[in-house]
């Protein structure tokens, strides 16, 4: 039984008697007390969110950490949906020591740890070192220090390609069990399916399901659930690509249970001209467009693809 449910055949909520069948309900005391506490750590913590902390302030601000639930980010593909998702599991991991799972139906375990590392030691993890890297023993270092950060790090992968979403439920339940596990990334939504008995279904119907489960292993386990996700190609057609809710694929079933959603978009992917592509050269924006516990609007990054790190922009600079 939940901590905070009465028994059924408890007098504050059966008038009628011992024997009448009723839907447990919370203990109204015991919330409060919650509440308070969850407060209290804000106010104990520097950054004084009430969930945990992206690494990105203005993003902080905004959602006030990511709190226990499903969060999803949506993006058109090569927009760096999955590079931002590392760089908060990377600032999760090594900055608050919260051990992080991370389900990854696309990259296998490698290149997730090959990005991790790379990114953290600010070098480039694409093709072989050249000359200055290899005659640089201070960026070898550098290198060797955030490889150490990241294998010191409670850090758990599954990168099976074929995840169903009742295998990947079980398999968060026993690592929240038996590892404390503290945020969860699933990379990505699309790639996830219902067991084989429920094949049959529409696609349509099959996503509400999954995203059904998600939210409700979210609650269950009290973590924060990062589910990433794509976009039609309806953006391709607006000038500068500016996305909108309703362009997540399967929106309608998806919306519904989130938390927050957020809209990722580098303008010079839609740039028509060299000199307007120069112009937008690294930009990103985030759209936090569904987030009723807290604001919404834009967050600026400037994106280093060559690095794999988004970096916020402060409002003014």
């Amino acid at each position: 039984m939940n901590q905070h449910q009465l028994p059924l055949n408890s007098p504050e909520i059966s008038p009628e008697g011992p024997n009448e069948k009723l839907t447990p309900v919370f203990n109204i005391r015991n919330v409060v007390d919650q509440v308070l506490v969850q407060y209290q750590k804000a106010i104990s913590r520097e950054d004084h969110n009430l969930g945990l902390s992206t690494g990105f302030r203005q993003l902080d601000r905004m959602l006030g950490g990511l709190l226990p639930g499903l969060h999803m980010l949506a993006s058109r593909p090569n927009m760096g949906k999955t590079t931002l998702m590392l760089n908060i599991a990377e600032h999760i991991l090594v900055q608050l020591k919260v051990s992080c799972l991370i389900f990854s139906c696309d990259l296998p375990a490698s290149q997730i740890v090959r990005r991790m590392v790379f990114a953290r030691a600010r070098q480039s993890p694409f093709g072989s070192p050249n000359t200055d890297v290899i005659s640089d023993k201070a960026k070898q270092d550098h290198l060797k220090g955030a490889a150490s950060e990241i294998a010191e790090s409670p850090l758990y992968i599954e990168d099976s390609f074929d995840f169903s979403i009742e295998s990947l439920r079980s398999i968060a339940t026993r690592y929240r069990r038996d590892a404390g596990i503290g945020f969860i990334a699933i990379d990505h939504l699309h790639l996830l399916m219902l067991k084989p008995m429920m094949v049959g279904l529409s696609r349509e119907r099959e996503v509400f399901e999954i995203t059904a489960q998600l939210k409700s292993l979210a609650r269950e386990i009290d973590t924060p659930l990062l589910l990433l996700t794509d976009l039609s190609r309806k953006p391709e057609y607006r000038r500068g690509g500016v996305p909108r809710m309703t362009d997540i694929q399967y929106y309608s079933m998806i919306e519904r249970f989130a938390d927050t959603i957020a809209l990722l978009c580098r303008p010079e992917y839609y740039a028509e001209t060299d000199e307007e592509r120069d112009a937008l050269h690294g930009k990103a924006e985030l759209c936090i467009c569904k987030n009723p516990a807290g604001s919404r609007g834009d967050v600026e990054f400037h994106f280093n693809s060559m690095l794999l790190r988004f970096e916020e922009i402060e409002p003014g600079v």
